[in-house]
């Protein structure tokens, strides 16, 4: 019989041979493996090759076991790395530009703000942001160029650098709800949608220089915004602020002052309304202005406050604190005379009158015809001490304290010798800001109390700290001169039917660069009262560099271009402001006509002079 022997692989490549054929039985005689006893060989090598494969399967699941766990063990050491002990360390060691930036902690609400009727002025206006984190989007580059495709104002090549550096960025400030949806669809991940604040003016313009503005992180620049974020006014952001400002009143005077500017072709105007009795600023403008929701748009000139920041020197307005510092002192009256016939030589400086009337003149025709020799006699006959003194009480040597971070320092003299009070007392030798003129002129006409100005309705709550700075008497008695400046003086034009205005020219010559005075660059200023007889509020115009025309006889004074700008704003402000035309009041009291002229305010100067005689 032929055998045929076949071979078999068995586990971990034993070989097992197979014979084919007829069973054998065992031969003691056979050798192994070839004999009836090969059955219990293949016996014994099966087990010996299933133990062997059991062995190594045991010896790979714990390899594989050991390799997950010290992947595990490796993942958690990091996690304790980034979160607890780096912390730590940056905690001790300060940032460093290696580590991830944290996206940016947003502020509480700020404070609404409202005009002193509840008119609203700033209001928060939620929005939507698009932000991107480098720590958690997939690819800085790709992610860069999407937001770039569907942001126009992106720079991709800056973003997809700050994100590959696993910084966080703010993509977009603001975007709607279309753009939005439009990103959103990219699926780009770390790219997120916070709610945001965004600050938003509804007036516009209007106000722009008292309420200021924020910039693009919220925080307060200038203005009353830049107040808001001081440590004395963070009251809850659920109470607003209530501004002393009229709306109303603020309109009147910027579109006043605009149709004024381009009139009369000055480089800038400004103007300042107080109520005289709290000093309260009801209106204040600027012009060139800004738009507070763009203010990057404008240029830094425009946002300038120049009402309250810039010192001028103001001219002839002085001379009523001139008059009020003598009649106040006792020993001067009305009626008293100067000799203003001969221009005044003092310290190598000649003093001459603008409108030279050129003769004697009494106490109230130097302030009607505005005479700088009669001014300048009478201050020194007070002496620069008395007339050093006055002037401090009237704020007029310091800084003024609002709430307006935008607050200007006056320019004196550092030595103040006799020509500088004969100078100061007509305005020239001291420069100061608006704000700081129209709050001292408030006093000379409220009664005589001198309060600091103030940006908030009742100031905020806060007590109003008066100071008596001249006698009612003097008071009344400058309220009178005031409106013989517009009866019979300078201030013509600045008349308003029905309200006795009462006011003062100012006509200042701006100084050189190189030192002296341009008199082809003026100054001028109307400062107005009214009623006339009893003053309820003060509007301070101010013309930069105004052009003659030939509706001024070809003058650029004070007299024929502030003071009509003035009516123009005392008859918008009387209406809004609820200031009925005095001759209107009058018969609604009396039941009859109303006089030519109120009692406080002698409808001509021999009724003064008159009155003051006996």
């Amino acid at each position: 019989m032929i055998r045929f022997r076949k071979h078999a692989k068995a586990a971990d490549g034993v070989s097992i041979r197979l014979l084919s054929g007829a069973p054998q039985t065992p031969s003691p005689d056979a050798p192994d493996g070839e004999s009836g006893g090969a059955p219990f060989a293949i016996s014994g090598q099966l087990e010996g090759a299933a133990k062997r494969a059991a062995e190594s399967g045991r010896w790979r699941i714990g390899l594989t076991a050991a390799v997950f766990l010290c992947a595990y063990l490796a993942l958690t050491l990091r996690l304790m790395d980034v979160s607890v002990w780096r912390a730590v360390q940056t905690a001790a060691a300060g940032p460093s530009p290696m580590v991830a930036e944290a996206p940016p902690v947003e502020a509480g609400p700020r404070r609404e703000f409202f005009d002193r009727n509840g008119a609203l002025l700033a209001v928060n206006l939620p929005v939507t942001a698009v932000e991107a984190s480098g720590r958690d989007v997939w690819d800085a580059g790709e992610t860069a160029a999407a937001l770039a495709a569907h942001l126009p104002d992106v720079d991709e090549a800056a973003l997809a650098a700050a994100l590959k550096a696993g910084k966080h960025r703010v993509v977009a400030r603001e975007v709607g709800p279309a753009k939005q949806a439009e990103i959103f669809d990219l699926g780009l991940p770390g790219v997120t949608f916070p709610q945001r604040v965004k600050r938003l003016y509804p007036r516009g313009k209007v106000g722009a220089h008292i309420l200021g503005h924020v910039d693009v992180d919220g925080r307060g620049v200038m203005g009353m915004e830049k107040w808001l974020d001081s440590a004395g006014a963070a009251p809850s952001a659920s109470d607003g602020v209530a501004l002393a400002m009229d709306l109303g009143a603020q309109q009147a005077l910027e579109e006043e002052l605009a149709a004024g500017l381009e009139r009369f072709s000055a480089k800038a105007a400004w103007g300042v309304v107080l109520d005289v009795d709290t000093s309260e600023v009801v209106a204040l403008a600027n012009l060139p202005t800004f738009d507070p929701n763009r203010y990057g748009a404008a240029d830094a000139d425009h946002r300038r406050n120049r009402a309250t920041l810039d010192s001028f020197e103001l001219g002839s307005a002085f001379k009523a604190f001139t008059v009020a510092m003598a009649l106040d002192s006792g020993g001067v009256k009305l009626t008293d005379t100067y000799d203003a016939r001969k221009p005044l030589r003092l310290s190598g400086r000649t003093i001459r009158d603008f409108h030279a009337e050129q003769r004697v003149l009494t106490v109230a025709e130097i302030f009607m015809h505005s005479s700088n020799i009669g001014s300048a006699k009478m201050a020194l006959e007070s002496g620069v001490d008395a007339h050093q003194a006055f002037l401090g009480s009237l704020g007029l040597l310091g800084r003024l304290e609002t709430e307006l971070p935008e607050s200007g320092r006056v320019q004196t003299p550092p030595v103040w010798r006799d020509i500088n009070t004969a100078t100061i007392a007509y305005g020239h030798g001291i420069a100061v800001t608006p704000l700081h003129l129209a709050a001292a002129m408030a006093s000379m006409v409220n009664g005589g109390v001198y309060l600091a100005p103030t940006f908030l309705k009742d100031r905020g709550g806060a007590p109003a700290a008066g100071a008596r700075v001249v006698s009612e008497r003097t008071s009344e008695q400058l309220r009178s001169l005031l409106r013989l400046v517009v009866a019979e003086g300078t201030g013509g034009q600045a008349e308003v039917e029905g309200y006795w205005v009462g006011g003062k020219t100012a006509t200042a010559e701006k100084v050189k660069p190189t030192g002296g005075y341009d008199k082809s660059r003026l100054l001028t200023s109307f400062v107005s009262v009214f009623p006339g007889h009893d003053p309820k509020y003060l509007a301070l115009i101010s013309l930069d560099e105004p052009k003659a025309d030939e509706s001024t006889h070809g003058y650029a004074t004070a007299g024929w271009n502030a003071a009509p700008v003035a009516a123009s704003v005392v008859k918008r402000l009387g209406p809004v402001l609820g200031v009925q035309p005095t001759w209107r009041a009058y018969k609604d009291a009396m039941g009859g006509p109303a006089p030519t002229s109120p009692s406080l305010a002698p409808a001509a100067y021999s009724d003064l002079v008159g009155a003051e005689a006996h």
